[in-house]
């Protein structure tokens, strides 16, 4: 019988866990710029870890750095993060020995950022570090940096290569002065204010015809 016990534990496998992310898988990094604080109200990151069959594995999460994000809920089957500020933090989920599955762990990284949004849009725009902006020589662009649903207003930008385009900005809106067609990473670096921490941000840019 103790002989059968042992060799039944023995069998069990490694889990093979995939994390998902507003019922998107996620491999090694997370990227989000909205405001979770008021989740019940502005909606929220939901996670959810699956076997190879798509089955739900009940897990408890922690945050490497409550400063970054928090678990707002740790349910077992939808826990939910709540970003608190700017930087990377890393989410670990953990779960319990099954009758199937040996116990174990597994983390990816979740980066909290501004995104970049144009003046003249109503869409996300784009997450610092994760899009690259692109724009045409033909189009006039202004555009501004927003986190946890706030504009901010003091931002300093700079361009890698003025031979594609400058950074003419007041205020803390920014149009294009586009020069030429190319690549080149556009920066943007901002002091504390009301809302968000103080920070630095990249984006690439390509610039078309």
């Amino acid at each position: 019988m103790w002989g059968d016990y042992i060799y039944a534990d023995e069998e069990k496998e490694d889990l093979e866990a995939k994390i998902f992310l507003n019922d998107v898988e996620v491999e090694d990094v997370f990227y989000t710029n909205t405001n979770k604080k008021y989740y019940q109200y502005f909606g929220a990151e939901v996670i959810s870890v699956k076997d190879s069959e798509g089955n739900i594995i009940p897990v408890v999460c922690t945050s490497s750095d409550e400063n970054v994000f928090v678990i707002a809920e740790n349910s077992a089957d939808e826990p939910i993060i709540s970003a608190i500020g700017f930087g990377t933090a890393t989410l670990t989920v953990a779960w319990s020995e099954s009758e199937n599955y040996k116990a174990g762990t597994k983390q990816i990284s979740v980066k909290v950022g501004p995104s970049m949004v144009s003046g003249d849009s109503e869409s996300t725009g784009y997450l610092a570090g994760k899009d690259t902006i692109e724009i045409s020589m033909q189009t006039e662009h202004t555009l501004y940096i927003e986190g946890f649903g706030e504009m901010i207003g003091n931002a300093v930008f700079t361009s890698s290569d003025d031979n594609v385009l400058t950074a003419d900005q007041s205020s803390g809106m920014m149009s294009f002065n586009v020069v030429n067609t190319g690549t080149c990473t556009l920066a943007a670096e901002w002091i504390e204010g009301e809302g968000y921490g103080a920070g630095t941000a990249t984006w690439n840019v390509v610039v078309t015809d």
